[in-house]
Order: C-alpha cells, then structure tokens, then sequence
C-alpha cells in the first residue's frame, strides 16, 4: 500500500511538470507577421468623360522596429507575366500614373496608404498594365549580419474604356468520332482576341438526351486572359452514373466578361467501351462455329440415310445396296456389248437375223396353243 508521503511527493512533480508544460507553451500572436501590403491588385478606369481615377495601396508596419520602404512604378511584361527591371526605359502607360509616396519610414505598428493617381491623356483604348513594387530598404550589414532586401508587387490594371472590347475565342477541338474509353478529361483553350483582360467561366459535360452524366466548371479562380494571350484549362469530368454504349455530345458552355448570354458548342460521340467489341467478336466466332457444326451433322445424316418415297428416311440394308450396284452394272454392261454388235454386222445379216427372230417367236407362239389345246379341261361341277 502507498504511503502518504509518497503520495503526496508524486502529486508535487506532476504539479511542478504541468506548470513548466503551461509556461513553455508559445502564446498565440506574439510572432510578428512582418509587413502588410493591400491589396494585391488595383483596377483604375479612366475615358474620355472620366479624365482620372484614384486608387490606394495599404501598407503597415508588424514588425517591433522602425522600417525604411520605398515605393516605385514599373512595367509589366505581358507576354511573360513578370516585371520589367526598374532601371529599363519606362513605357507610355507609366507617364499616365503616378504614386503619392516614393520613400518612407513606418514606425512600429504605423500603416500608410499610397493614392495612385491614373489620367486618360494620350492613352490608347483597351487596357494598360503596370505594377507597384513595395520594398524594404535593407540596413547597413555588419561583420555577423547580412541584410536581405524584401519586395512585394502590387498589379495596376489600368483600362481605357473608351472603345473597349471584351472578345474571347476558342481554340479547341472536341471529342467526336468513336471512343473506347469515356472522354472524361479534355484539354480547353481560349485566346483573348479582345484589348483588355477579360475572365473567362464555364463548364462541360456529357449528355445522353436529357440525361447528364457528368459535368464540371472550370476557371474557378477567375483568372483572367491578357490580350493576344492563351489559356489552357483541363478539366475532369467525375461521371454521376455508368455510361452504357451508345451515342453521347459532349457540350462546353462559357461565358466571359461583357458577354450577356452563354456560347455553347458540342459535339457528338459513339462511346463502344472495348469489351463490348470483345464481348461482339466472340458472339460472332460462337454463331460461325455453330453453323459449321449444323453443316457436318447435315452431311453426316445425308450419307447414312436413304429417302423413301414418303419422304422418310430409312436405313438401307447393305447386302441390299451391293445387290443393286451389281444388277446396274451388268445390264450397263449387256446393253453397252449388244450395242456393239450390233453397230459391227452388215445391215442384209441384220434383217435374215430379224426374221429368223420373229419365225422363232411364231413357232414357239404355235406350240403354246397346241399344247393349250391338248390338254383335259377340269370338269365343271
């Protein structure tokens, strides 16, 4: 049994272990989270009646000590999708925009905000793009320390609305034909034919009549198409139910940004999975085999049975048979000797043969009637 000092020893270090488990535990937001910059992107629309557009870029100070930043306005590649370096020349889009603050100093806790000013002089329809590159002004290193420079980007979408055309296009061809296997997956690009950015949403799926079996969207991020730009999507289609074979239309229905109603295009497919083909050949061998085989009993029964006159077949004996076989060939033999007798004696020999023929045949006539004659009638009783 456990004494009561034991017992209250043991109590005493679970105690000091829990207390020093409390104490170790981080505490939730004491970590500093840095800089903050919002947003991430800033949309200013100008025309020929709206000259200027404002916009502000937030930022703020979570460190725990005084930071330089600067603020500064470059191009973007959009071709690349990456920012042209600060030190090349500036394009025609960046004299139409300009920031409030360039280089600043937040204190710890301290946020700003940043107007962008755009203007529509001298700009080109459709839309524009620049970015705001947000820095930190590293400090001076010292023999243990090295500084790192951090950035951010904050994307200027600048848009002339003035002849603005929102225009995507397809470039994509769809299942057709016969599949072996279900096109649950296809490959969908659009290239924006248009002059500014434009988003693009849509689905697809397979139908059978008014039956769908699977659809699925696509873009679901909402990023949008640069003009003279491509975008690949490929979605997968999780179908809802089995696809028996048959005739199927595969539908790809979109909608982009200025368009009111929905494009739809589709196509038609025969979906024959490949054990219906193997399932199809095999039927067909077994139908062959058994006509093959209906074809040698056939042949079989008509070499063992005769047809008698009723119609039935019956068995012939063949002692039978062989006795036939020999009575033909004697008489075809007798005929075939006669005949060439025959066609070997002089025609005065055939007539004397004649007559002596017929003068036996009337004597042997005669003697039948006399001995008719001759004999006792029965008595009639």
């Amino acid at each position: 049994m456990i004494s009561k000092n034991r017992l209250v020893k043991t109590l005493f270090f679970v105690a000091i272990i829990l207390l020093c488990g409390v104490a170790a535990r981080p505490k939730i937001g004491s970590a500093e989270s840095g800089i903050t910059v919002t947003p991430a992107l800033v949309r200013l629309l100008v025309s020929g009646t709206k000259t200027s557009d404002t916009g502000a870029v937030g930022i703020k100070n979570n460190l725990s000590e005084p930071v330089r930043m600067t603020a500064q306005l470059t191009d973007v590649d959009t071709q690349n999708g990456t920012l042209v370096p600060i030190d090349s020349a500036p394009s025609s889009v960046l004299k139409n925009i300009k920031a409030s603050l360039t280089d600043f100093t937040l204190q710890p806790n301290q946020s700003i905000n940043i107007q962008l000013t755009a203007t529509s002089a001298g700009l080109s329809q459709g839309g524009h793009y620049a970015s705001l590159l947000v820095s930190r002004v590293p400090d001076k290193p010292t023999s243990k320390t090295q500084s790192i420079n951090q950035a951010v980007s904050v994307g200027i979408f600048l848009v002339n609305q003035d002849g603005l055309l929102h225009k995507i296009e397809p470039n994509f061809k769809l299942p057709g034909g016969l599949k072996l296997s279900a096109p649950l997956s296809h490959d969908l690009e659009f290239k924006n034919t248009g002059n500014v950015e434009t988003q693009i949403f849509g689905f697809v799926s397979i139908n059978r009549g008014n039956i769908v079996y699977g659809k699925q969207a696509f873009n679901d991020a909402s990023s949008p198409i640069f003009p003279s730009k491509l975008a690949r999507y490929s979605p997968t289609i999780k179908a809802q139910r089995y696809m028996w074979p048959g005739k199927y239309t595969f539908t790809v229905s979109y909608r982009y940004d200025g368009q009111q109603d929905a494009t739809i295009v589709q196509s038609t497919f025969w979906y024959v999975p490949f054990w219906t083909i193997t399932a199809f050949v095999i039927l067909v061998l077994a139908i062959i085999k058994i006509s093959d085989i209906k074809k040698f009993l056939t042949n079989k029964f008509k070499k063992s049975y005769a047809t008698n006159t009723v119609g039935f077949a019956k068995p012939m004996p063949k002692s039978v048979s062989k006795t036939k076989k020999v009575l033909q060939t004697v008489r075809t033999n007798s005929f075939t000797n006669n005949a060439i007798k025959m066609a070997s004696v002089p025609k005065s020999k055939k007539l004397k043969s004649t007559r002596r023929k017929r003068a036996k045949r009337s004597t042997m006539a005669a003697q039948n009637t006399t001995m008719d004659v001759s004999r006792p009638k029965k008595p009639v009783k």
